[in-house]
């Protein structure tokens, strides 16, 4: 799944539509193709066990945010607090209010991220237990 420069309005209604039907919230991910850390996360994401927790759990959307702060999210609508830096993500309920948000950057070491921070971190989040790291 690629970082979405359009139509994110759209994408968005569908992904609480099935939120809703599904009992789930949705995660988005905030980021860029031109930024190496969100490619690092994109393949941390895409491992089986992590596509796993996260298709069990949640409906997720990658949003894109360009380097010159191009954007195709609704920030008029939902403030996201802290947004400097991507990768990033949010937590939204069936009602598209944001219930928690956070920054990628307490999984990374080195040049690489920390995946079983990341999967706890997931989990947490998917019980609905919304403290950051």
């Amino acid at each position: 799944m690629s970082y979405l420069k359009h139509d994110f309005e759209d994408e968005l209604a569908e992904a609480l539509a099935q939120a809703r039907e599904q009992n789930k919230q949705v995660l988005i991910e905030f980021g860029g193709d031109w930024c190496i850390w969100s490619k690092r996360m994109e393949r941390v994401l895409a491992k089986s066990d992590m596509d796993r927790l996260i298709a069990d759990n949640f409906l997720f959307l990658r949003c894109y945010m360009g380097y010159d702060g191009e954007h195709y999210f609704p920030f008029d609508r939902i403030d996201v607090p802290n947004l400097k830096s991507v990768p990033y993500f949010i937590l939204l309920n069936t009602e598209c209010e944001l219930v928690a948000s956070s920054s990628t950057e307490q999984f990374e070491f080195w040049r690489f991220y920390r995946k079983g921070k990341l999967k706890k971190f997931l989990q947490r989040w998917a019980a609905r237990n919304y403290a950051v790291a």
